[in-house]
């Protein structure tokens, strides 16, 4: 099993709750986001299992498997590829 075969609780809506303990986004803590991208599977795995039991616990909503299409930040568009770098 590869890493890419542990699919990511990113929703690409990041931001750390009032008490900045979890992302309200992916609910993943701070710390949790840190070790995703080197982790190997079986630590992305128990990652994504905290993660369920936190929701659960808490009642939040469920994770979401698929993140949402990335869009431009000020426009609102779906990408295609990189940003264009500013000019002038």
């Amino acid at each position: 099993m590869s890493r890419e075969d542990v699919p990511s609780p990113c929703t690409g809506r990041c931001r750390l709750d009032a008490d900045r303990e979890r992302c309200t986004g992916c609910a993943r803590t701070p710390d949790e986001i840190r070790r995703w991208h080197r982790g190997s599977p079986a630590e992305r795995s128990a990652i994504l299992a905290a993660v369920r039991e936190r929701e659960a616990a808490s009642g939040i909503r469920a994770l979401e498997t698929t993140p949402p299409p990335r869009t431009a930040p000020s426009i609102g568009r779906r990408l295609v590829g990189p940003l264009p770098l500013p000019t002038g």
